[in-house]
Parts: structure tokens; C-alpha cells; sequence
């Protein structure tokens, strides 16, 4: 039920977005190969920042208005940003819900992988 509602919503986001692409193309994102424990050495903050900047702060640069509560959208410009989010960045990278997939932003496997691991180390800077 709650994967129909959000491909639901995903579907309403298309739409509003201009976008023609049926849902089930816009969604390209799946398992990813992550381990469960941090590697040596751990990743840093100066590693994962270009993935940051590319793949979130264009959303979440802290001007953006969430469409629905017209509350602002956590930025996440700056380390101390990230880390303070680092498990719900960890787990929407996961569920496949950040960045969203008719977002226009894009995020490869591999560099999904990074933020996971980089959070799994406790987030260095």
C-alpha cells in the first residue's frame, strides 16, 4: 500500500514537472552494493562533498519550499548540514526516495554507495 502511494506520488510529481516519462522509466534506482561495516581508511567528508553538491544541494540548498507544507527544505550545504542528517540522507539513498528519480538530478550506483559508506563511518569529516 505504501509503494503504490508513493509511486502515486511520484507519478503527480511527473506530471507537475512536465515530465512525459511513464514512472516506471523515471525510476532507475536499486539495490547497492554497500558493506555493512566501515572500510580502512573511512571516506571523508572532502570525498563525498562533490556527490553532495551535485546530486542534493541543487534541491537542498536551503531557499527551496517543500510543495506540500510550504516549510523549508533542510539544507544540506555544508558538512555540519549532512552529518546532522547523515542517517535519513543514509536511508532515503537506500529506499531509493533522494534524490528522486523525476528530479533531474542525477546519482550513480557508485557514488550512492560512497554516502552510505561515509555514514556508516560515522560521517568524517
Amino acid at each position: 500500500m505504501r509503494l503504490r502511494f508513493l509511486a502515486s506520488l511520484l507519478a503527480l510529481a511527473a506530471v507537475g514537472c512536465g515530465n512525459s516519462k511513464p514512472v516506471e522509466e523515471l525510476v532507475q534506482c536499486g539495490p547497492i552494493t554497500a558493506s555493512t561495516t566501515c572500510p580502512s581508511p573511512a571516506p571523508t567528508f572532502a570525498q563525498i562533498q562533490p556527490i553532495v553538491e551535485k546530486s542534493c544541494v541543487p534541491c537542498h540548498d536551503g531557499t527551496m519550499k517543500d510543495v506540500v507544507t510550504g516549510e523549508d527544505v533542510w539544507p544540506l550545504t555544508t558538512y555540519d548540514d549532512v552529518a546532522e542528517w547523515g542517517s535519513i540522507v543514509k536511508n532515503s539513498i537506500l529506499e531509493c526516495t533522494m534524490p528522486p528519480a523525476d528530479g533531474a538530478v542525477p546519482i550513480t550506483d557508485a557514488e550512492r554507495s560512497a554516502i552510505v559508506q561515509w555514514v556508516l563511518c560515522k560521517t568524517p569529516p
